[in-house]
Order: C-alpha cells, then structure tokens, then sequence
C-alpha cells in the first residue's frame, strides 16, 4: 500500500505500476501530465514578457523591420540596420561568462580541504576541456534577449572518458512550471516539466525496450516548441509503412512529419509513502537506494519521462542533489513577473530610432547626389528624357534645331537643405550615444580592455568609475546563478566520478585517502570506527594486525549509510565561494597586483604567477622529493619490513630523506610553499633588491628616455606616479 503522493489529481501508486504491468495506471499518468504541460504554458503564457521574447530574439538576429504600417517610413527604400542590440549583447555576454579565475570551493571542516581542493581542480578542467564558458555564453545571452535564461545541468555518461558535466541552454518559454511558488527560486516549484525535441532514433537507442512504440510526432505539434534550435517543417508526406515504397507501391497520404518526437521530461514532488510491511528497493544501480516501511519512495523527487502517448520512463529522480536538474538566471527581475524583463524592452525603441535616422540621412545624400531634374521637352525626345542620368559622367544627346538657350534644357531642382542633413547626423549621433549608455556597452567594452593590462595602482580607481550600477546589479545576479548551479555540479562529481576518471583528468593529484578506504571508487569518504594496526609479526614474518579506535572516524560518513546519504553530508560541507564583482573582472585585476606584488617579495612563485596572468606555454615545475600525497597510512611505515616493502613496490616513487628519515615522494609541487622551495632549488625567482629606492608599482611600467648627464640619453622604465 501507497500513500498519496501529495500532487493535486495525480493517481495514487500501486504495486502493478511499480512493475510497469498496469497500463490503465500509466494512461491515467498521460492524462494528469497533458493537463499539467497545459497548466505550465498557461503560466509562462500570461507573463507580460512572454510575448516579447520572440521580438527580442528577432531584434538580436538583425531582424528589426517594423511593421509596413509604421508613419514616416520610407518603404520603396531597401534595409537598412545598425545592428546595436547584437553588439551591446555581445559585450555583456563577454564580460559575464569571462570566470576562470573568480571562482572556488572550500570546504567548512579542515578535515575535508583536500575534497574542496579536488573539486577546484575538477571543476577548472571541466570548464577549459569542455568549453563550458561557450554554453554559459549562450545562457547569458538568452537571459539578456529574453529575460530568462535556464541551463539544464546533467551527466551525461556517453562523452568521452566516461562521462562528464553536460550544461545545455535552454529556451525558459519550453520549462513549463508546475504549481511555482510565489516566492524563492526554481527549486521551490512542485514540478518542471522539460519540453524538448528528440530524433526517433536517439529516443529509440535510449529506450530500446519501447522502440517499436516510439513514432514521429506531427510537425503540427513540434510547432509548439520554442527551443533555440528549431527546425522548420519539411514538405513531404510520410508514408504509413516506411518500408511500402521499397516495392515500389504508391505513397499513402498522411501529416507532414519531420523525423523528429516530443520528448517530455516532468520532475516531480512526490510525496507517496511505503504503507506495507516490506523494504522496496527503487532506482537503477548509479542511483538505487532501499525505501523501509514509512519511508518516502522518492525522496529526491519523481521523473517522468513520456512522448505524446507513452511513458517510456517512472521512477525515482536519477540525482542524488534532489533539485530540478536546471538554474534559472534573470540579469533583471522584476516581483510582479513570473519571466524576467528583457534587457531590449528599452533598447529596441531606441533602435527602430537609429535605423530610421539612418535611413533619412541615407535618403538625403542620395537626394543630394542625385537631384531631380526638369528637361524641356521642345527641346530633347521622349527618348533622351526617359534614358537621361545626371549621375553619368559625359552624358550627351542631340537637341532640337528650334532650342534658343542650350542652358536651360536642363534644370536641377535644389536638394535637401544641408542644415537639415547636419541635423540628422546629430540625431542620429546622439541616439547612438543614448544606446550605449542605456544598454552599458561603452563601461563593459572599457572593462574587457582593461583586463589585458598590467595591474597599476590607478586600476581599481577607474573599475570603480566604470561599475554603474546596472552592471553591479547583472554581476550579483550571475554569481547567484553560479552559486545554485554549482551545487548541482558537485553532487554530480560526487555521485558520478570514480577514482579512475579523476586520476585521468588531474595525475596523481587525482588520488585521494579515500581511495584506500571501504569505497575504493567514489570521493566520497566511507569510515570505519576502527582500523587495522600492525603489532608484530608472526613467527612466519607475516604482520600480525589488530583493530584499533579510528581518530579520523566521523559517524555521518560511515560506510555502512548509504553513499547517497553520504553525498549529501559531503555537499553541504563544501561552500562555493564567489568573490563580490568578480564576474565583472573587479576582484580579478585585484587578485592579479596583490600577486604582482607578492611575487616582487618573494613570497609567490613565477608557475602561480603565471597562472594568475594567464600567460601560456610557461611550463611547470619538476618533480623534486616532497611529503606525499596523499599522507602515507600508518601501518605503510610502521616496521623496517613495511617500510622497505613500500619502497619495493613502488620503485622511483618514494625515496628516504638520509637526513630526516622521513619517507618522501617524488612528485610535482602543488602548493605555493612547495613551489617556492622548486624556485629556490632552480635558482630563480622575482624578488626585490635590498639596496636602492624600492618600486612602487603604482602605475603601468613604461620606458623613457632620460639624460645621462654627458650630453647623452639613457633609457628607463619607471612603474609609479609622477
């Protein structure tokens, strides 16, 4: 027995649907799901912006032609378009998703800042072997066109090396909300549902035990999806027997199809508890997790997955993290929308001006080049008056013999007044200038330059001059946005990525103490509240172990909870920080002079430096004997026999310091401590002279040239301030 499931008209579960052998249950699932994407349209379609979105994509696109009932429009003129909207998107969309170094996790136990650590590293590779910036990009400019940006945030365990994070922008007009609330994010919905477009045989592949069910879906209905990628309905006719035309045998009419199904996925809360007297096991193996009697069956919400009239997939949500796989971003919003406003609900009045302007000033110079004339017809042919071009260059044509005056032949009529052209160009300049300053491109593209300077001590003065307010305002709305989705990056991390894969992305830095513990695989630690210790050996040489209390054991991470309940406990430990203004490039140019002049000190190494300054091809250092990494277990060196078996099996790796005793590791240097101690063995650094005035650093180096005091010039670079 079932409890409800808390969702207004949803059917109650029963054992049958468990097993997917009740097909009136699943009927009555599609009927529920087709009046909730109904409902969710409904919601998105009465958002006062929603009808603006389309304009705004349009207006981006270059397609900015008003309508041809619009006064004072020269229609028998071709287009003319100052694309501003492009340019203005291009330069926020730059300055927004410009976030490799502004960005970090740490961890709330020290005991875990190595666990923060791996997934700094991880999350840097993702994002420079992924190319995540180009899909935040696209997030990023759909949330300034329209208003609303969402990411969907998955694993998808088919991309190379077995898996990895998969970010896909998606149109918000096609996540259709169940029941939102009022207030908070996303995440405080009953239910999203994802409307999206599938080829047959993609579905087919993921599905194979529905395949001879999944059919096309009528182009009719793939109008209905607002995607960003959309494809236009192909004209043909879709034979009923796809293989019918092979024999020869006449095409039978029916809809135009495309190939193409509608795929909807709908996350639910659902609240059904286990009623009986039994455990029931739920979910496949990367996510499948023991409901005892009481317990709720999904506890990290409901997934249904469906075309038209199919279930191809009911069961439990496949991410431990719980939430809606999805991060919405509004760079403005307002209470009293459910969309966000569009960054162009200002502009595209201001645009339409622009191009208008331009046009009248386009017109009156061709008026003024090419002004009317008046021919006397007593005096040239219908002929020369239809083929005469004042434009062309030694233009000739015979006159009539009774033409007294040549010179009055031919009249040009006064073009427009200059003063008016002159005008124009003024209005014209001045709605340019009204464009950039209402859509801040003119601070952004300032900023963006700045960022390929070296710091100089007037830097921040003039970040502060160019953070308007709006800007600000875009930049908390984005570190927000980082902030939700990254949650979901590290539960994936956690859930997903093995031992292997990490090792294949990072080295050894890769490697974990986990590794060595009850769940070799997962980052995610499984204690015991004992460990093993050696005592002595037995008369055969062979180490003789007894278990002794664990100091390191912390009981939410026992390996007999469930790893999922585990994730959770290691999530919520990890903070990701985001620095204020950092996405704007402030905190940025801010870190790059500290470590400037830290490294000017001594006390910040030329391969962090580097880094910081995003210099290429500057190498690494050398492996060279440091404590290893991870800290080698007790029983690995407690006897003379343990420690030389080590050092057997692991030939090159492990060495022994002659002076301490201490047993090191051969390995590249990670930390700053470690990659000084490198520079000093290499004999180079960037630290500052004792003797002479000291420099200042305050302001861009540049070289001047000097006397040298014998009727000659010297050369000199000078960093401060006059």
């Amino acid at each position: 027995m079932y409890s409800s499931s808390g969702i207004y008209q949803f059917p109650t579960l029963t054992d049958a649907a468990l097993q997917r052998k009740d097909g009136q249950y699943a009927s009555r699932v599609l009927g529920w799901l087709s009046d909730a994407i109904i409902e969710g349209d409904a919601v998105n379609t009465q958002d006062p912006n929603y009808d603006k979105i389309a304009q705004s994509m349009r207006y981006v696109s270059g397609d900015q032609q008003p309508s041809p009932d619009s006064p004072g429009l020269p229609q028998f003129m071709e287009p003319m378009i100052f694309n501003f909207c492009e340019k203005a998107l291009k330069a926020h969309a730059s300055a927004l998703t410009d976030l490799k170094p502004t960005f970090g996790w740490r961890s709330l136990n020290p005991k875990y800042q190595m666990h923060a650590q791996q997934l700094n590293l991880l999350s840097i590779a993702w994002w420079l072997n992924n190319q995540a910036d180009l899909s935040f990009g696209d997030v990023v400019k759909m949330a300034w066109a329209a208003g609303t940006g969402d990411m969907m945030i998955e694993w998808n365990p088919g991309l190379p090396g077995g898996g990895d994070h998969q970010v896909i922008p998606k149109d918000p007009r096609d996540t259709l909300p169940w029941r939102p609330g009022r207030y908070g994010d996303e995440q405080t919905w009953q239910g999203a549902i994802f409307r999206e477009i599938w080829s047959v045989n993609s579905l087919r592949e993921k599905y194979p035990y529905a395949a001879a069910a999944i059919t096309t879906t009528d182009d009719s209905l793939l109008g209905s999806i607002k995607g960003i990628f959309f494809r236009r309905p192909q004209q043909f006719q879709t034979p009923a027997d796809p293989l019918s035309n092979l024999g020869g045998g006449a095409r039978m009419a029916g809809p135009p199809r495309s190939g193409d199904c509608i795929l909807y996925r709908a996350y639910l809360d659902d609240r059904t508890r286990n009623l009986g007297s039994r455990p029931i096991v739920m979910g496949e193996k990367s996510f499948q997790y023991t409901v005892e009697p009481g317990g709720y069956m999904y506890p990290t919400k409901r997934l249904v997955v469906s075309t038209q009239d199919l279930i191809l997939y009911d069961g439990p949500n496949p991410y431990w993290h719980g939430k809606f796989p999805f991060a919405r971003l509004h760079l403005w919003k307002l209470p009293w929308h459910f969309l966000g406003q569009s960054q162009l609900a200002s502009l595209t009045g201001v645009q339409n001006a622009i191009n208008l302007a331009g046009k009248h000033m386009k017109m009156g110079i061709e008026q003024w080049m090419d002004r009317q004339v008046v021919l006397d017809r007593n005096a040239v042919s219908e002929a020369t008056a239809k083929s005469y071009d004042s434009r062309k260059p030694g233009f000739t044509f015979k006159l009539k013999t009774n033409v007294v005056d040549p010179s009055k032949v031919v009249t040009k009529l006064d073009g427009p007044n200059p003063q008016v052209l002159a005008q124009n160009f003024q209005w014209f300049t001045s709605l340019k200038s009204d464009f950039q300053s209402l859509a801040g491109t003119g601070n952004l593209e300032a900023l963006l330059q700045m960022r390929s300077q070296l710091p100089a001590g007037d830097t921040l003065e003039k970040y502060q001059e160019m953070l308007t307010p709006e800007l600000r305002m875009e930049g908390r709305m984005m570190e927000a946005f980082l902030r939700r989705a990254s949650a979901q990056l590290s539960f994936n991390t956690f859930q997903f990525m093995d031992s292997a894969k990490r090792i294949a992305i990072l080295g050894d830095a890769g490697a974990l103490l986990e590794d060595f513990d009850y769940e070799p695989d997962s980052l995610i630690p499984a204690m015991s509240n004992t460990m093993p210790q050696q005592v002595g050996v037995d008369p055969l040489g062979a180490p003789m172990l007894m278990h002794v209390p664990n100091p390191d054991y912390d009981p939410a991470f026992d390996k007999n909870l469930p790893r999922s309940v585990r994730a959770q406990t290691m999530a919520k430990l990890m903070v990701f920080v985001v620095a204020p203004n950092s996405v704007l490039a402030f905190n940025a140019q801010q870190e790059k002079m500290m470590k400037f002049q830290l490294a000017r000190m001594g006390y910040y190494d030329a391969w962090s430096l580097a880094e910081a300054m995003e210099i290429p091809n500057f190498g690494s250092p050398p492996p060279m004997p440091l404590p290893p990494m991870p800290p080698l277990k007790p029983e690995q060196t407690a006897t003379p026999e343990a420690l030389m078996l080590l050092l057997a099996q692991n030939p090159g790796k492990y060495i022994m310091d002659p002076a301490s005793g201490q047993i090191l590791e051969m390995r590249v240097p990670i930390t700053v401590v470690e990659r000084l101690q490198a520079q000093m063995m290499m004999g180079i650094g960037m630290t500052e002279n004792p003797a002479g005035r000291k420099a200042s650093g305050g302001d861009t180096p540049k070289q001047e040239e000097k006397s040298d005091g014998n009727g000659g010039t010297r050369t000199t670079t000078t960093e401060s301030k006059k």
